[in-house]
């Protein structure tokens, strides 16, 4: 019996010895107070918590009484380049190690060969046999500029839209941008958008002709904090021929994640319904600023998520069809799905994503009436 209790006491030391750190992902944009982690286990007791090494540079804070780790000082840090801190904190008789990393660099550099990085503005990659492109699409607001006042990237293998990871780091209100806050998206589509694909038969398909509209997706939040929404955007148009996305007529939003409880002001809003047990808001609105251009939302509501499920699209449709509220006689030219972030970090995987569409064989891609009227 005593052989044995020793060697299960050199097995468990080994373990302790060999314990990897713990993983924290950071923000480039951390402000002075910022909770990083806590490392409190309220299974250990009551517990003096302190930073014993690793904080030479005094970027950090610990709370001795609740573990609670902050940002002291702001960490000067620049694009492509991994800031990594690893503290140990002692707790009691334990050492803690935790690796503190920026993350947006930090994941990068964790690539392997087989992903390939679309981080400029409207850079793309067409995936021919999968019949989706990615599509990198950066804004921001006054004078922000990409990879330089905020990171955003679409990380992706020959494969989409499955091997396809959104990462983003953004500041929120900051003196930089004039206090104003940078937004981004970045995309996957899927149809005939001028200027990135136009071989796909089925685009442009006309709303009255959509016999199956149905969207199947799985998102998986790697890391990060949940300042992005989920969205779906279904380009309309009431011309037969492709045209530039300035001449669009209208749009239909379709937002299933959203923190918050944001609903826009729309003049006009059908009964909420629900999708998959979750609660939405239906809302049209009309604006004429030199042409006509209609507006409608389909927005989960009170902070509800819905980040994974299949969805019967053409019932959307059919509701505003009723209501006239959307003109069925209008184009679908292409179906755009992204993720927007107003603030924060984080990381998104598709772990599937598919689009079912069939319209009437005989109009598929042609038209069916040129009568416009609404």
């Amino acid at each position: 019996m005593q052989k044995i209790t020793v060697l299960i006491t050199i097995c468990v030391c080994f373990k302790l010895l060999n314990a990897k750190p713990e993983l924290v992902y950071r923000s480039e944009y951390e402000k002075e107070g910022d909770l990083i982690y806590d490392i409190n286990d309220p299974r250990e007791g009551s517990l003096n918590y302190r930073i014993v090494e690793g904080n030479e540079n005094g970027h950090y804070t610990i709370n001795e009484k609740d573990g609670e780790i902050r940002i002291a000082s702001p960490i000067e840090d620049a694009f492509g380049v991994v800031q990594t801190d690893l503290l140990k904190v002692k707790a009691g008789a334990r050492t803690h190690e935790v690796k503190i990393v920026d993350s947006f660099d930090y994941t990068l550099s964790l690539l392997p060969d087989s992903f390939s990085v679309l981080s400029k503005h409207q850079s793309r990659y067409v995936d021919k046999e999968s019949e989706w492109t990615a599509y990198n699409n950066l804004w921001g607001r006054r004078s922000a500029v990409a990879n330089v006042d905020f990171r955003i990237a679409m990380l992706h293998q020959k494969k989409l839209p499955s091997t396809c990871i959104f990462i983003w780091d953004v500041p929120s209100s900051s003196k930089k941008f004039g206090d104003a806050a940078v937004w981004c998206y970045t995309n996957l589509l899927w149809g005939n958008r001028p200027g990135v694909r136009e071989d796909l038969p089925a685009f442009p398909f006309q709303i009255k002709s959509i016999e199956q509209l149905t969207i199947e997706f799985d998102y998986r939040q790697l890391f990060g904090n949940h300042g992005f929404k989920l969205a779906m955007n279904l380009f309309t148009y009431d011309e037969s021929h492709l045209a530039s996305l300035g001449e669009s007529d209208g749009d239909f939003f379709f937002v299933f994640d959203q923190v918050g409880t944001y609903i826009p002001p729309y003049p006009y809003s059908l009964p909420d319904i629900k999708i998959m047990g979750k609660p939405f808001a239906l809302r049209y609105k009309d604006e004429k600023n030199g042409k006509f251009r209609q507006r409608r939302r389909v927005i989960v509501k009170d902070g509800e998520m819905l980040t994974r499920g299949r969805i019967n699209l053409k019932y959307l449709f059919d509701i505003f069809i009723k209501e006239n509220y959307l003109n069925p006689l209008q184009y679908i030219q292409n179906i755009q799905l992204g993720i927007e972030v107003s603030y924060g970090y984080g990381a998104i995987k598709f772990n599937q994503f598919d689009v079912n569409l069939k319209t009437y064989p005989n109009v598929q891609g042609k038209d069916i009436d040129q009568d416009n009227d609404r």
